[in-house]
């Protein structure tokens, strides 16, 4: 990821807002996907998707795909996240790599040595125990893997977050930009921890909320599908807002 121009999760701690107390929104201007929250803090949270194939009809266009701890409740002070990105360059060129990031320290992006493509298929975790982060991610099509611990002074556990996001331009300000085309993503093996429990995003112990991304009538939205049956996996769909009135007229 490219932590001069964009920025993953600078923005999302105020993506979500909802009253004080109350549920998550199921609306966002940059995520999509399924938040659990709960009466304690979350642990850990994992799941695997196969990397997408982005088309670059819109010039700086990106999409993220990652799991994450923190970032959707109205008191949340942090995200802790890894996962993958996809942009398309000014020349309408795609590239692909993977990345954690901290909130509020370290603040940037950091980039992982794990090559990714469309097609590959990914597993990522972030785990706490006190104030470490252990976040790994791992190429299971080609084998390569990457972990690292941080320390963090300040961490958020208050959701579980299993995330398709349009990332923001952020330099002085940040700026949403196109959501890159991405088809269909699904989640599987989406898991969390709470306490001494381990269980699924639709799991009882805790509350579920599936979030839309939608940024504005012109824009491309993401849509979540229902949970399976087990409660482990969904995909998130991409739509083109032109293309659907177009079809309506």
């Amino acid at each position: 990821m490219l932590a001069a121009t964009l920025c993953a999760a600078a923005v999302l701690l105020v993506a979500v807002p909802h009253a004080a107390g109350g549920p998550v929104r199921p609306v966002s201007p940059h995520w999509a996907g399924y938040v659990d929250t709960g009466t304690g803090a979350f642990t850990a949270v994992q799941a695997t998707w196969v990397q997408p194939r982005i088309r670059c009809e819109r010039p700086s266009s990106s999409v993220a795909f990652w799991v994450g701890l923190g970032g959707a409740t109205a008191t949340a002070t942090g995200l802790e996240q890894i996962g993958t990105l996809a942009t398309c360059s000014d020349n309408f060129l795609p590239s692909y790599s993977a990345w954690y990031e901290l909130i509020p320290v370290p603040a940037d992006p950091v980039d992982v040595p794990v090559t990714v493509a469309p097609g590959d298929r990914l597993r990522a975790q972030v785990s706490v125990q006190e104030t470490t982060v252990a976040l790994a991610i791992r190429n299971l099509t080609t084998g390569r893997a990457f972990s690292t611990q941080v320390t963090a002074a300040s961490l958020d556990l208050s959701s579980a977050d299993w995330i398709v996001e349009a990332p923001p331009y952020c330099l002085i300000r940040c700026v949403s930009l196109p959501l890159a085309g991405f088809g269909t993503v699904t989640f599987k093996g989406a898991l969390a921890s709470a306490g001494d429990r381990t269980g699924t995003i639709g799991d009882s112990a805790w509350t579920r909320q599936a979030m839309r991304l939608a940024n504005g009538p012109t824009q491309p939205s993401a849509v979540p599908s229902a949970l399976s049956g087990n409660g482990g996996s969904f995909s998130v769909r991409w739509r083109d807002a032109t293309r659907a009135r177009r079809h309506r007229r």
